[in-house]
This record gives C-alpha cells, structure tokens and sequence, in this order.
C-alpha cells in the first residue's frame, strides 16, 4: 500500500513539473511576441500588452491570474509576464515569470 502511495506522489509530481515547463513555454511566448509587437515602428506599448494577454488568457493556457506589462522606451522595449499554475498534486500552486527585453525599431538618421 505504501509503495502505490509513493508511486502516485510522484506520478503527481512529474505532471506538475510538465505543466510548470508548459507554462513557462507560454509564458515566453506571451512575452516575445509582446516585446515583438510593442517594438514595431509607430507601435505602442498597448499593443504589445494586447497580444500577450490574448496568449495567456487562451483556451489551452495553464496560466491563471496572468499579467503582462510592457514598457516602451525610445530605444528598448521590455515585456514582462506574470501569473500562477494549478497542479496535479494539491495545495502545490507555483509562479510563473518571464520577462524579454529587445531593442526599438526606429529611423535614424
């Protein structure tokens, strides 16, 4: 009995260090397309945070509670994106954090 126990624990453990490696995929994601879009010539830091809520707010998103915040400067653009995962294993609920950092498109002369 004990060693189903124990065979259970880390099957739970091994699902919930998938799904923390899956949400910080997404994470990343929501963060460099947000960084990508914010940076664009003419573009807004809005717009960059638009993209990255759509990602992390989608239906396949292991991401609750998800923030994303971009800030727009006129040489850099930093995205960064915050929020939680739920687990297999109850009571364990960890944080997520990515943050992209990439340069502005701009003219110059």
């Amino acid at each position: 009995m004990i060693t189903f126990s124990v065979i259970i624990l880390v099957f739970g453990l091994g699902l919930h260090f998938g799904i923390q490696l899956h949400a910080n995929n997404i994470a990343h994601q929501a963060a460099q397309l947000a960084c990508n879009n914010a940076r664009a010539f003419n573009s807004t830091a809005a717009a960059g945070t638009t993209i990255g809520e759509a990602i992390i707010n989608g239906s396949n998103s292991p991401i609750e509670g998800g923030n994303v915040a971009v800030s727009r400067s006129a040489t850099i653009v930093t995205a960064s994106v915050t929020g939680q995962t739920n687990s297999f294993v109850p009571g364990l609920v960890t944080s997520v954090e990515q943050v992209v950092t990439c340069p502005t498109e701009r003219w110059v002369n």
